[in-house]
């Protein structure tokens, strides 16, 4: 299997950080269906409720919607969340760390281990591959995994009771964490070329 990776158009600063590690993750780990990049968090009124989705932007006023769904097979997208802290110094680039998460969700009879319910075989995969991500552009740091969906999928809205992708043989994780990188976006200011001093005023000397 093959996964579709989604890549935004012109990725930058954490985008693209984002879209090296989709591409390794692929790479990587073979049964993956659709990996996702930065997901958008939309807000939806439905008879007086107020409801939560992941999106993914397509075009014109379109947008995927990401949830579990025998459609997407095992997929992955990440959020980013807030604030994002900041260093910055005059004339050298800008440090960012943005808190963000890795969403996996699976069908377990799609995978290695997963036959026989093995998360934790599954979850180690995972793990193994995030730790020999080797990144160009930024670091992932992993600092909390969730493993209910109630938590998993925390911020968006999710009925469990109703939604029968929320359970057995489906599961996920979300791997909690941070993407540190540096914004090369601040270029020092040229010194100013120094103005040649005037040759002092020389009296001829008498013959």
């Amino acid at each position: 299997m093959s996964a579709n990776v989604h890549l935004r158009t012109n990725p930058k600063l954490v985008d693209g950080v984002i879209a090296e590690i989709q591409q390794r993750l692929a790479a990587q780990i073979e049964w993956f269906t659709n990996i996702y990049g930065r997901v958008e968090r939309l807000k939806e009124e439905v008879d007086g409720q107020t409801y939560y989705t992941a999106n993914v932007y397509k075009s014109g006023n379109d947008y995927t919607l990401i949830a579990p769904d025998s459609g997407l097979g095992n997929f992955a997208f990440f959020t980013v969340d807030e604030p994002e802290d900041v260093e910055q110094y005059i004339g050298e680039p800008v440090r960012i760390q943005s808190p963000c998460s890795l969403i996996v969700w699976v069908d377990l009879r799609t995978i290695p281990n997963g036959e026989n319910r093995n998360t934790e075989a599954v979850k180690n995969e995972i793990l193994h591959a995030l730790n020999s991500l080797y990144l160009r552009y930024g670091r992932f740091y992993i600092s909390k995994i969730y493993n209910r969906a109630e938590s998993i999928f925390k911020g968006f809205s999710l009925d469990e009771v109703n939604n029968q992708f929320l359970m057995q043989p489906y599961c996920g994780w979300r791997f909690e964490g941070e993407i540190d990188f540096v914004a090369d976006c601040v270029e020092p200011e040229p010194e100013p070329t120094p103005e040649p001093e005037p040759e002092p005023d020389v009296e001829p000397e008498n013959p």
